[in-house]
Protein backbone atom coordinates (compact mmCIF):
# COMPACT_ATOMS: atom_id res chain seq x y z
CA UNK A 1 0.00 0.00 0.00
CA UNK A 2 1.52 3.30 -0.84
CA UNK A 3 1.24 6.29 1.38
CA UNK A 4 0.92 9.84 0.89
CA UNK A 5 1.93 12.17 3.46
CA UNK A 6 0.95 15.87 3.39
CA UNK A 7 1.95 18.93 4.31
CA UNK A 8 0.32 21.26 6.90
CA UNK A 9 0.27 23.90 3.82
CA UNK A 10 -1.29 21.59 1.08
CA UNK A 11 -3.63 20.26 4.28
CA UNK A 12 -5.09 23.81 4.78
CA UNK A 13 -6.06 24.15 1.03
CA UNK A 14 -8.32 21.88 1.62
CA UNK A 15 -10.44 23.08 4.91
CA UNK A 16 -12.97 24.92 3.97
CA UNK A 17 -13.73 27.95 6.85
CA UNK A 18 -17.19 29.31 6.70
CA UNK A 19 -16.75 32.98 7.07
CA UNK A 20 -18.36 34.42 10.37
CA UNK A 21 -21.50 36.51 9.73
CA UNK A 22 -21.22 39.00 12.09
CA UNK A 23 -19.43 41.67 13.27
CA UNK A 24 -15.61 41.85 13.88
CA UNK A 25 -15.12 40.41 17.92
CA UNK A 26 -13.01 44.22 18.54
CA UNK A 27 -16.24 46.24 17.14
CA UNK A 28 -18.45 44.22 19.80
CA UNK A 29 -15.98 44.69 22.58
CA UNK A 30 -15.80 48.26 21.81
CA UNK A 31 -19.31 48.72 22.04
CA UNK A 32 -19.48 46.92 25.29
CA UNK A 33 -17.82 49.72 27.23
CA UNK A 34 -20.71 52.36 27.34
CA UNK A 35 -23.48 50.35 25.65
CA UNK A 36 -25.85 48.13 27.03
CA UNK A 37 -26.54 44.46 26.04
CA UNK A 38 -29.12 42.60 24.83
CA UNK A 39 -28.12 39.01 24.35
CA UNK A 40 -25.52 36.30 22.44
CA UNK A 41 -24.80 36.21 18.52
CA UNK A 42 -26.30 33.19 17.34
CA UNK A 43 -23.11 31.63 15.61
CA UNK A 44 -19.94 32.42 17.82
CA UNK A 45 -22.19 33.43 21.00
CA UNK A 46 -20.37 36.23 21.09
CA UNK A 47 -22.06 39.36 23.49
CA UNK A 48 -24.00 41.90 22.07
CA UNK A 49 -24.00 45.57 23.07
CA UNK A 50 -26.07 48.34 21.56
CA UNK A 51 -23.78 51.35 22.14
CA UNK A 52 -25.10 55.21 20.97
CA UNK A 53 -21.45 56.89 21.18
CA UNK A 54 -20.63 54.61 18.06
CA UNK A 55 -23.69 54.95 16.12
CA UNK A 56 -24.94 57.55 13.85
CA UNK A 57 -28.09 58.24 16.28
CA UNK A 58 -30.09 56.89 18.76
CA UNK A 59 -33.25 55.77 17.10
CA UNK A 60 -34.36 52.23 16.95
CA UNK A 61 -36.78 50.29 14.86
CA UNK A 62 -38.01 46.94 15.98
CA UNK A 63 -40.39 44.90 13.61
CA UNK A 64 -41.65 41.34 13.72
CA UNK A 65 -45.47 39.29 14.20
CA UNK A 66 -47.50 38.81 16.88
CA UNK A 67 -45.76 36.89 19.75
CA UNK A 68 -42.28 37.06 17.70
CA UNK A 69 -40.58 38.50 20.91
CA UNK A 70 -40.63 42.52 19.85
CA UNK A 71 -42.49 43.43 23.23
CA UNK A 72 -40.39 41.41 25.17
CA UNK A 73 -36.97 43.63 23.65
CA UNK A 74 -39.25 46.90 23.17
CA UNK A 75 -39.94 46.59 27.11
CA UNK A 76 -36.65 45.37 28.50
CA UNK A 77 -34.67 48.04 26.47
CA UNK A 78 -36.77 50.74 28.53
CA UNK A 79 -35.91 49.52 31.48
CA UNK A 80 -32.13 49.57 30.62
CA UNK A 81 -32.10 52.77 29.07
CA UNK A 82 -33.42 54.09 32.25
CA UNK A 83 -31.55 52.14 34.89
CA UNK A 84 -28.11 51.80 32.95
CA UNK A 85 -28.13 54.29 31.00
CA UNK A 86 -30.39 57.44 33.35
CA UNK A 87 -32.10 58.34 30.00
CA UNK A 88 -35.70 60.20 30.53
CA UNK A 89 -38.43 57.89 28.71
CA UNK A 90 -41.87 58.40 26.85
CA UNK A 91 -44.25 55.76 26.07
CA UNK A 92 -46.66 56.12 24.05
CA UNK A 93 -49.36 52.85 24.37
CA UNK A 94 -52.51 52.57 21.63
CA UNK A 95 -53.42 49.39 23.12
CA UNK A 96 -52.65 49.10 26.75
CA UNK A 97 -49.76 46.64 26.25
CA UNK A 98 -47.48 47.98 28.31
CA UNK A 99 -50.10 49.19 31.12
CA UNK A 100 -48.90 46.75 33.87
CA UNK A 101 -45.21 47.40 32.88
CA UNK A 102 -46.01 50.60 33.31
CA UNK A 103 -46.99 50.10 36.80
CA UNK A 104 -44.72 47.95 37.58
CA UNK A 105 -41.80 50.33 37.24
CA UNK A 106 -43.73 52.93 39.15
CA UNK A 107 -43.89 55.48 35.66
CA UNK A 108 -45.55 58.85 35.93
CA UNK A 109 -48.58 59.75 33.78
CA UNK A 110 -47.49 62.47 31.35
CA UNK A 111 -48.31 65.29 31.11
CA UNK A 112 -46.59 68.48 28.83
CA UNK A 113 -45.63 70.36 32.28
CA UNK A 114 -44.31 67.16 33.64
CA UNK A 115 -42.15 66.49 30.88
CA UNK A 116 -40.83 70.01 31.04
CA UNK A 117 -40.24 70.23 34.53
CA UNK A 118 -38.23 66.97 34.62
CA UNK A 119 -36.09 68.24 31.85
CA UNK A 120 -35.76 71.59 33.80
CA UNK A 121 -34.38 69.50 37.24
CA UNK A 122 -32.33 67.25 35.33
CA UNK A 123 -34.59 64.23 36.79
CA UNK A 124 -34.34 60.91 34.89
CA UNK A 125 -38.40 59.49 34.93
CA UNK A 126 -40.54 57.05 33.19
CA UNK A 127 -43.84 59.15 32.04
CA UNK A 128 -46.62 56.61 30.37
CA UNK A 129 -49.64 57.69 28.21
CA UNK A 130 -52.34 54.86 27.78
CA UNK A 131 -54.65 55.58 24.74
CA UNK A 132 -56.00 52.10 24.97
CA UNK A 133 -59.48 53.63 25.74
CA UNK A 134 -59.87 56.19 23.73
CA UNK A 135 -61.43 55.83 19.51
CA UNK A 136 -59.25 55.41 16.68
CA UNK A 137 -60.17 59.04 15.52
CA UNK A 138 -59.20 60.02 19.14
CA UNK A 139 -56.67 58.18 19.28
CA UNK A 140 -54.77 59.53 15.51
CA UNK A 141 -55.64 63.12 17.00
CA UNK A 142 -54.13 63.08 20.50
CA UNK A 143 -51.36 61.22 19.01
CA UNK A 144 -50.49 63.83 16.92
CA UNK A 145 -51.11 66.52 19.34
CA UNK A 146 -48.14 64.89 21.51
CA UNK A 147 -45.94 64.54 18.36
CA UNK A 148 -46.49 68.27 17.66
CA UNK A 149 -45.94 69.26 21.66
CA UNK A 150 -42.68 66.83 21.55
CA UNK A 151 -41.42 68.74 18.54
CA UNK A 152 -41.69 71.87 20.19
CA UNK A 153 -40.02 70.89 23.21
CA UNK A 154 -37.16 69.02 21.39
CA UNK A 155 -36.44 72.76 20.43
CA UNK A 156 -36.26 74.48 23.56
CA UNK A 157 -33.66 71.87 24.93
CA UNK A 158 -29.71 72.51 24.07
CA UNK A 159 -28.15 71.02 21.49
CA UNK A 160 -25.77 68.93 22.65
CA UNK A 161 -27.49 68.05 25.95
CA UNK A 162 -26.56 64.80 27.70
CA UNK A 163 -29.55 63.99 29.33
CA UNK A 164 -30.98 61.66 26.76
CA UNK A 165 -34.99 61.69 25.94
CA UNK A 166 -35.89 58.50 24.42
CA UNK A 167 -40.17 58.42 23.19
CA UNK A 168 -40.98 54.78 22.77
CA UNK A 169 -44.46 54.02 20.45
CA UNK A 170 -45.67 50.86 19.20
CA UNK A 171 -47.82 50.24 16.75
CA UNK A 172 -45.73 52.83 14.86
CA UNK A 173 -47.86 52.78 11.43
CA UNK A 174 -50.43 54.93 13.23
CA UNK A 175 -48.40 57.76 13.35
CA UNK A 176 -45.84 57.63 10.41
CA UNK A 177 -46.86 58.92 7.25
CA UNK A 178 -45.67 61.70 4.98
CA UNK A 179 -46.99 64.49 7.10
CA UNK A 180 -46.54 63.53 10.36
CA UNK A 181 -44.23 65.53 12.47
CA UNK A 182 -42.50 62.44 14.15
CA UNK A 183 -40.29 62.80 10.78
CA UNK A 184 -38.87 65.84 12.53
CA UNK A 185 -38.30 64.15 15.50
CA UNK A 186 -37.01 61.82 13.47
CA UNK A 187 -34.42 63.65 11.31
CA UNK A 188 -33.34 66.21 14.01
CA UNK A 189 -33.51 64.55 17.13
CA UNK A 190 -29.87 63.53 17.41
CA UNK A 191 -28.48 66.82 17.74
CA UNK A 192 -30.83 66.70 21.00
CA UNK A 193 -29.84 63.87 22.42
CA UNK A 194 -33.33 62.40 21.44
CA UNK A 195 -34.17 58.69 20.09
CA UNK A 196 -37.41 57.52 18.26
CA UNK A 197 -38.11 53.72 19.21
CA UNK A 198 -40.69 52.52 16.53
CA UNK A 199 -42.37 48.92 17.44
CA UNK A 200 -44.33 47.50 14.56
CA UNK A 201 -45.64 44.34 13.09
CA UNK A 202 -45.36 46.10 9.30
CA UNK A 203 -43.07 48.54 7.69
CA UNK A 204 -44.32 48.37 3.83
CA UNK A 205 -46.45 52.10 4.86
CA UNK A 206 -43.38 53.61 6.12
CA UNK A 207 -41.58 55.70 3.51
CA UNK A 208 -37.67 54.67 2.41
CA UNK A 209 -36.40 58.20 3.27
CA UNK A 210 -37.51 57.94 6.91
CA UNK A 211 -36.73 54.11 7.31
CA UNK A 212 -32.88 54.85 6.63
CA UNK A 213 -32.59 57.04 9.43
CA UNK A 214 -32.72 54.84 12.20
CA UNK A 215 -29.41 53.44 12.86
CA UNK A 216 -30.81 50.24 14.74
CA UNK A 217 -33.28 47.42 13.83
CA UNK A 218 -34.13 44.89 15.17
CA UNK A 219 -35.93 42.43 13.08
CA UNK A 220 -38.03 39.53 14.60
CA UNK A 221 -39.73 36.69 12.78
CA UNK A 222 -42.11 37.88 9.88
CA UNK A 223 -43.61 36.36 6.82
CA UNK A 224 -45.12 39.25 5.16
CA UNK A 225 -42.90 39.45 1.68
CA UNK A 226 -43.92 43.31 1.44
CA UNK A 227 -41.64 43.99 4.36
CA UNK A 228 -39.01 41.68 3.87
CA UNK A 229 -38.56 43.48 0.95
CA UNK A 230 -38.56 46.83 1.87
CA UNK A 231 -35.80 46.06 4.52
CA UNK A 232 -33.82 43.88 1.82
CA UNK A 233 -33.45 47.09 -0.43
CA UNK A 234 -33.41 49.83 2.60
CA UNK A 235 -30.56 48.18 4.79
CA UNK A 236 -29.12 45.95 1.78
CA UNK A 237 -29.86 42.38 3.49
CA UNK A 238 -27.74 39.68 2.48
CA UNK A 239 -31.05 36.93 0.78
CA UNK A 240 -30.05 34.29 3.52
CA UNK A 241 -30.90 36.46 6.01
CA UNK A 242 -33.96 37.53 4.27
CA UNK A 243 -34.48 33.41 4.62
CA UNK A 244 -33.79 33.40 7.94
CA UNK A 245 -36.14 35.77 9.22
CA UNK A 246 -38.76 34.02 7.93
CA UNK A 247 -37.71 30.68 10.38
CA UNK A 248 -37.02 32.46 13.43
CA UNK A 249 -37.95 31.26 16.87
CA UNK A 250 -39.58 33.44 19.71
CA UNK A 251 -36.62 36.02 20.83
CA UNK A 252 -34.38 35.34 18.26
CA UNK A 253 -33.72 38.59 15.83
CA UNK A 254 -31.59 39.90 13.24
CA UNK A 255 -29.51 42.92 14.31
CA UNK A 256 -28.96 45.66 11.91
CA UNK A 257 -26.28 48.74 12.93
CA UNK A 258 -25.20 51.60 11.19
CA UNK A 259 -22.21 53.44 12.69
CA UNK A 260 -20.62 56.72 12.65
CA UNK A 261 -18.24 55.41 10.10
CA UNK A 262 -21.38 54.37 7.66
CA UNK A 263 -20.05 50.90 8.41
CA UNK A 264 -23.18 48.52 8.50
CA UNK A 265 -22.82 45.42 11.15
CA UNK A 266 -25.46 42.63 10.76
CA UNK A 267 -25.51 39.25 12.43
CA UNK A 268 -27.85 37.15 14.33
CA UNK A 269 -28.90 37.60 18.07
CA UNK A 270 -30.00 34.15 19.60
CA UNK A 271 -32.04 35.49 21.72
CA UNK A 272 -32.95 38.83 23.61
CA UNK A 273 -31.87 38.82 27.41
CA UNK A 274 -33.91 39.87 29.63
CA UNK A 275 -36.57 40.54 32.75
CA UNK A 276 -39.70 38.53 32.18
CA UNK A 277 -42.65 40.40 34.03
CA UNK A 278 -45.69 39.36 31.96
CA UNK A 279 -48.04 37.60 33.98
CA UNK A 280 -49.89 36.20 31.22
CA UNK A 281 -48.50 33.38 28.51
CA UNK A 282 -48.73 33.16 24.77
CA UNK A 283 -50.65 30.06 23.72
CA UNK A 284 -50.67 29.32 19.92
CA UNK A 285 -52.73 26.60 18.62
CA UNK A 286 -53.80 25.94 15.22
CA UNK A 287 -52.78 28.70 14.15
CA UNK A 288 -53.64 31.28 16.50
CA UNK A 289 -52.53 32.98 19.84
CA UNK A 290 -54.81 32.90 23.02
CA UNK A 291 -53.26 35.17 25.90
CA UNK A 292 -53.51 32.83 29.39
CA UNK A 293 -52.89 33.77 33.12
CA UNK A 294 -49.29 32.42 34.28
CA UNK A 295 -50.73 31.34 37.14
CA UNK A 296 -53.49 28.81 35.82
CA UNK A 297 -50.78 27.39 33.07
CA UNK A 298 -48.50 26.90 36.45
CA UNK A 299 -51.30 25.29 38.40
CA UNK A 300 -51.78 23.13 35.42
CA UNK A 301 -48.82 21.68 35.00
CA UNK A 302 -48.07 20.92 38.87
CA UNK A 303 -51.66 19.15 39.07
CA UNK A 304 -50.56 16.91 35.88
CA UNK A 305 -47.28 16.68 36.15
CA UNK A 306 -46.01 13.15 37.97
CA UNK A 307 -42.66 14.34 38.36
CA UNK A 308 -40.83 17.67 39.14
CA UNK A 309 -41.99 20.72 36.66
CA UNK A 310 -39.94 23.21 37.66
CA UNK A 311 -37.35 23.32 34.77
CA UNK A 312 -40.54 23.32 32.54
CA UNK A 313 -41.93 26.39 34.17
CA UNK A 314 -38.41 28.21 34.56
CA UNK A 315 -38.70 27.83 30.69
CA UNK A 316 -42.28 29.06 30.58
CA UNK A 317 -41.07 31.96 32.85
CA UNK A 318 -38.09 33.33 30.61
CA UNK A 319 -39.92 32.99 27.33
CA UNK A 320 -43.97 33.59 27.46
CA UNK A 321 -44.36 31.47 24.25
CA UNK A 322 -45.34 28.44 23.70
CA UNK A 323 -46.78 25.94 21.16
CA UNK A 324 -50.05 23.94 23.14
CA UNK A 325 -48.27 20.89 20.98
CA UNK A 326 -44.83 21.45 22.51
CA UNK A 327 -46.71 22.14 26.19
CA UNK A 328 -48.76 18.63 25.59
CA UNK A 329 -45.56 16.97 24.95
CA UNK A 330 -43.33 18.49 27.64
CA UNK A 331 -45.69 17.12 30.19
CA UNK A 332 -46.12 13.72 28.91
CA UNK A 333 -42.49 13.62 29.31
CA UNK A 334 -43.08 14.77 33.22
CA UNK A 335 -45.50 11.58 33.10
CA UNK A 336 -48.73 13.26 33.35
CA UNK A 337 -52.06 11.47 32.86
CA UNK A 338 -53.61 11.88 29.49
CA UNK A 339 -57.24 12.22 30.78
CA UNK A 340 -55.92 14.66 33.69
CA UNK A 341 -54.31 16.58 31.16
CA UNK A 342 -57.27 16.94 29.09
CA UNK A 343 -59.56 17.90 31.35
CA UNK A 344 -57.35 20.15 32.55
CA UNK A 345 -56.76 21.99 29.07
CA UNK A 346 -60.91 22.09 28.32
CA UNK A 347 -60.76 24.10 31.84
CA UNK A 348 -58.34 27.31 30.20
CA UNK A 349 -61.33 27.34 28.40
CA UNK A 350 -59.78 26.21 25.37
CA UNK A 351 -61.54 24.16 22.34
CA UNK A 352 -61.99 20.53 22.11
CA UNK A 353 -60.79 20.40 18.54
CA UNK A 354 -58.12 22.38 18.74
CA UNK A 355 -57.10 20.22 21.75
CA UNK A 356 -57.21 16.96 19.50
CA UNK A 357 -55.58 18.99 16.73
CA UNK A 358 -52.19 19.15 19.16
CA UNK A 359 -52.67 15.74 20.35
CA UNK A 360 -52.60 14.58 17.06
CA UNK A 361 -49.54 16.55 16.23
CA UNK A 362 -47.49 15.77 19.44
CA UNK A 363 -48.08 11.94 18.36
CA UNK A 364 -47.37 12.84 14.93
CA UNK A 365 -44.17 14.03 15.91
CA UNK A 366 -44.98 17.66 15.12
CA UNK A 367 -43.85 20.13 17.85
CA UNK A 368 -42.07 23.18 18.25
CA UNK A 369 -39.51 25.01 20.15
CA UNK A 370 -40.22 26.38 23.41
Amino acid sequence: MKTNIIGSNNLSRLLVIPKEPEEKYDQIIKNSKNGIYLGNSSTMSKPFFIDFENLINLHIFVVGMTGSGKTFMVKNLMLKLFGCLNSTIFLLDFTGEYSSFAAFINSKTFSKNSLKYAYEKDENSVFYLNLELLSEKQKIATSTEIISFLVEFMRERKIGTKNKLFIIIDEAWKVIHEKSEINTLIREGRKYSIGVILSSQIIEDIDQKILSNFSSLFVFRTQNMETLEKLKVNYQIPQEYVEKIQNLTVGNCIAIMIYNSDKRGIFEINKIIGVNLSKKINLFLSGNMIEIKKEKIEMLIREVSKEDPSELIIKLNSNNNIDLSTLILELIKLNADRLELLSGLLGLGLDYKKIADSFANVLDGVTYVI
